[in-house]
């Protein structure tokens, strides 16, 4: 039939989609038959030849929704070209030009058509913005919708909260389809697709395949394209290949390529929660000794030398618990347990334990420590705490009388002051019960207190510290 060759056809260059283009293909193959039926009464077949149907209307349109990437634009503009029904293909900015009532004028000629036809609109949320002419282009585009019969609205948007709830009313963009491509197997067909014309052997690409796909998470359509794009880069700049166009066709694309481009290229939809973590040194740590060096035995002498360490039969750990600052313990809580949201707790958990185990059997697993703090150890989730998830539990307690007294001298090591050693020592002996974080926040409030009596930015002295000491034990 035409309607499984234009999926096929469509699969054939979309990957990961055929579900979405499943949708979209049956949604215009109703919106067609009706259209053949009000358009040529002679096709309607009906035992009873008295009953009317001209009244019926078809299906108006669909609203593709999804991440910036994940192909709605793509698949959108290859139903409209696929000679199914007619199609035109519109960014909605072309109806906003300068000359005012030029915009109006082009969307009521997109819409003017006497046969059945398809009309892309992309990005659609432009419409839908607080300016006069945006207002005006959506009061005009959801009459023109709802006055046609033979146009369908195929459109497209990755911000579907900004879209008017008059433009999804019951017939007019009525159905919803969020285009996702988040699955093994769908990141597997766009990766076949896309490696379609490189020179790998059979038996070792659907290997390949399967390993960039398994360590790809999170990438969309365009940034699989994207991926192979630089793994062939990285193949054409192989020392060990001669950059001749014969010795290219001679050549394979092979695994190193991939692991090469997969070092830097990241996906788009990750860069906005992508941080910068701030240098800090282990003798920045004050009053903490005997945890840096546990942690440095236990931890990171067995990463870096890890081969060696495997060879006598013994894998280094692939996790530490530190016992610490508050947070964890809301992702990893207990499963199973009396709260309301128990359902969603155990997905999360799971979700967590699935991702941890990613993480410690993937080919460059060795090179990854999990890294987990808490202040309720006692509420996390015994599964987490195996052998090769968070192998090594530190406790860090509230520092001793030494340990304060390193600490409130490293601070103020960095700041100006006057303050003798011997009050120094007074300090630690009086904060007992204080954490390192309060002992900084001490030094800080004292270097406050110094700015605000002395505009020149003087020294801290021993009376900014009693004021500031004396501040926090109020609090």
């Amino acid at each position: 039939m035409l309607k499984e060759k234009i999926i096929n056809d469509c699969c054939l260059e979309i990957g990961g989609a055929k579900q979405h283009i499943t949708e979209i293909v049956d949604l215009l193959s109703d919106f067609q038959l009706f259209n053949n039926k009000l358009l040529n009464p002679t096709t309607i077949e009906h035992p009873n030849k008295n009953i009317n149907l001209t009244h019926l209307i078809p299906p108006k349109g669909c609203l593709l929704t999804g991440e910036s990437g994940c192909g709605k634009s793509i698949i959108a503009a290859k139903i409209a070209g696929n000679g199914f029904v007619n199609g035109t293909f519109h960014s909605s900015n072309f109806f906003q030009p300068i000359v005012v009532g030029k915009g109006e004028k082009m969307l009521v000629e997109a819409f003017d058509s006497t046969v059945p036809k398809i009309l892309v609109l992309e990005n659609i949320d432009l419409f839908c913005g607080y300016g006069k002419v945006e207002s005006q282009l959506l009061d005009l585009l959801i009459y023109l919708i709802d006055s046609s019969k033979t146009v369908f609205i195929l459109a497209t948007t990755n911000k579907p909260s900004s879209i008017s709830k008059k433009l999804l009313g019951s017939q007019r963009l009525d159905t919803i389809i969020n285009i996702s491509t988040s699955s093994f197997d769908q990141r597997k067909e766009i990766l076949e697709i896309q490696t379609k014309d490189f020179r790998i052997p059979e038996p070792q690409k659907n290997n390949l395949i399967d390993k960039i796909a398994f360590e790809s998470r999170g990438f969309s359509p365009s940034d699989l394209k994207n991926l192979c794009l630089n793994a062939f880069l990285e193949f054409t700049k192989d020392k060990s290949t001669d950059s001749s166009i014969n010795s290219l066709l001679e050549k394979n694309v092979c695994e190193k390529h991939f692991d090469l481009a997969l070092k830097y290229t990241k996906p788009a939809s990750l860069l906005e929660y992508e941080g910068r973590v701030p240098q800090v040194f282990f003798s920045d740590i004050y009053g903490l000794d005997s945890i840096v060096d546990d942690i440095k035995s236990s931890v990171l002498i067995p990463a870096i030398n890890g081969e060696q360490y495997r060879k006598l039969g013994v894998e280094p750990p692939k996790g530490i618990l530190m016992y610490g600052p508050p947070g964890f313990e809301s992702l990893a809580s207990h499963r199973n347990s009396n709260k309301s949201s128990e359902g969603g707790t155990n997905r999360i958990v799971t979700t967590l334990l699935t991702e941890l185990d990613g993480f410690t059997s993937g080919s460059n697993s060795e090179q990854i420590i999990i890294v987990a703090v808490t202040n309720h150890p006692q509420k996390i989730d015994t599964a987490f705490l195996r052998p090769g998830r968070l192998d090594i539990h530190i406790c860090i307690d509230l520092p001793d009388e030494k340990s304060r007294m390193q600490i409130i001298h490293g601070f103020m090591q960095k700041i100006p002051n006057e303050v003798t050693p011997e009050y120094l020592v007074h300090i630690a002996q009086i904060s007992k019960g204080w954490s390192g974080s309060d002992l900084m926040g001490l030094c800080q409030r004292a270097a406050m207190v110094s700015i605000r009596t002395d505009r020149l930015f003087g020294k801290v002295t021993k009376a900014h510290l009693e004021e500031s000491l004396n501040e926090m034990l109020k609090t």
